[in-house]
């Protein structure tokens, strides 16, 4: 609080001002609702009506970043940070969830009030005190939406949706796995005793993957008609879908899959869905582990065992054994002469061309492994001894 002598537009004369900083982390020159050349008017008004009204001086201090919203977060994260550097008293923003999710975090940390009229994919705030969302979220609207189905009896529609957005495609995923429900509630006439069960969805969104959920979603959604038809099983998804930035592999960091693990286990499921890609899947195993929250997946192939995760279920194979199997078929036939053939652009058939084929063919066995084949330019084998048979 300073003390001055200001004159107020009604004629007032106070001789105490309160200033404040308000740091205003938004995008700019995006096509989003939100972006700061859009919000700025009415901010500026804002900053008006509370000097007016409540004797309140507000600084602007904008923190912006370019672009539309991404799913990493690090941009929102970054100017955050800047914003907390500036010493503001509170900050007006994110609109973007996964960039209002990081910001969140971190405001709660430092204990520095939040406000956003954005994120609506986050399904609750409890988890961070500090942080005041305006806006409705998309999971209660959705909700009520299949109340007003099931109060008149709808069973059969449409859900159309954009896929070009992913705030649009998660939005139209929550509602097809919501709609769902309604059949099975439908169907489901005699008065046998329900239980639900909260499941977290972490996987990709938008890649190239046969795990990613656009080509999962089909299967997932049978698998909980199934539950509910035979075992009287309600599963309830809550999505926390993430895309591969640049790249329709899956990435070797893990940190991207780690943050929307722990979106899911703040919105308190029973269980979760993936994540299926290696590195994204140990992360998201170690937290599930910590939290003990069973975590299944089909994927993760190259991981060769799971029993330090005692709360992990994998239902596909492990490359290891995958390897070991086609040793003892090369054993039984006594082949001798071995070329490897793998695709470098795959992080998978990378590892695990040099890692698996190499950890028994290398080191003076009975197999000759050929560097190269002649004509076959997209592959590469690695160069190892030659043995002794």
């Amino acid at each position: 609080m300073v003390s001055a002598v200001h004159s107020w537009p009604d004629g007032n004369t106070s001789t105490t001002i309160l200033k404040v900083k308000m740091g205003v982390v938004l995008t700019e020159n995006s096509p989003i609702p939100a972006d700061y050349s859009i919000l700025s008017s009415a901010l500026t008004l804002a900053i008006s009506d509370v000097r007016h009204l409540f004797r309140i001086d507000v600084q602007l201090l904008p923190s912006l970043y370019e672009g539309g919203c991404e799913e990493s977060g690090l941009s929102g994260l970054r100017q955050t940070v800047v914003a907390l550097q500036n010493f503001v008293d509170f900050i007006v923003g994110p609109a973007c969830t996964d960039d209002f999710v990081v910001a969140g975090k971190l405001t709660t940390v430092f204990k520095t009030p939040l406000i956003s009229g954005g994120a609506s994919l986050v399904d609750n705030t409890n988890a961070w005190p500090y942080v005041t969302r305006t806006g409705y979220n998309i999971n209660t609207q959705w909700s009520f939406f299949t109340l007003i189905c099931r109060r008149y009896d709808w069973n059969d529609m449409v859900v159309m949706y954009e896929t070009d957005s992913s705030s649009y495609a998660t939005s139209g995923s929550m509602l097809i796995s919501l709609v769902a429900l309604i059949g099975r509630v439908r169907s489901d006439t005699n008065s046998t005793k329900v239980a639900t069960v909260r499941m977290g969805v972490v996987l990709t969104t938008g890649a190239s993957l046969h795990s990613d959920y656009i080509a999962m979603e089909p299967a997932i959604a049978l698998a909980i008609k199934h539950a509910r038809e035979e075992f009287h099983l309600d599963i309830v998804s809550y999505l926390s879908l993430y895309s591969i930035e640049g790249a329709s592999q899956c990435q070797e960091s893990g940190l991207v899959a780690l943050s929307h693990v722990v979106v899911a286990l703040q919105s308190s499921v029973d269980f979760l869905l993936g994540p299926s890609c290696t590195d994204d899947f140990v992360l998201a195993s170690k937290l599930a582990t910590v939290f003990k929250v069973p975590l299944l997946t089909g994927g993760a192939t190259l991981v060769e065992r799971t029993e330090p995760w005692t709360y992990v279920g994998r239902t596909a194979y492990n490359v290891g054994t995958q390897v070991s199997f086609l040793l003892l078929i090369l054993q039984k036939f006594r082949w001798r002469n071995v070329a490897v053939l793998y695709e470098m652009e795959s992080v998978v058939h990378k590892t695990t061309g040099q890692s698996k084929f190499t950890s028994w063919c290398d080191g003076g066995t009975q197999f000759t492994v050929s560097s190269h084949l002649p004509g076959l330019t997209n592959f590469t084998t690695p160069t190892l001894a030659e043995g002794t048979q």
